[in-house]
């Protein structure tokens, strides 16, 4: 269930600069892959967790964090 609202939260994330086009006219805000598998502690014990990977291929420093996975 974190996993599809993590899914949900980068979705939105690429949506909202999909405006944003690279001087080819391609997507400048695009997936890149995910960070490395981490464990986090939540209520009910440790999961294991696989955040996206956002890039920014126009250099304006666009980066994603997720609301839902504390940055380490």
């Amino acid at each position: 269930m974190l996993a599809a609202a993590i899914e949900a939260e980068v979705f939105i994330f690429i949506e909202r600069h999909g405006s944003l086009k690279t001087d080819e006219g391609k997507a400048a805000v695009v997936r890149n892959g995910y960070l490395p598998e981490r464990s986090i502690q939540t209520g009910l014990g440790d999961i294991e967790v696989k955040v996206p990977k956002v890039r920014d291929r126009c250099g304006s420093a666009i980066k994603f964090n997720s609301s839902l996975v504390p940055l380490t």
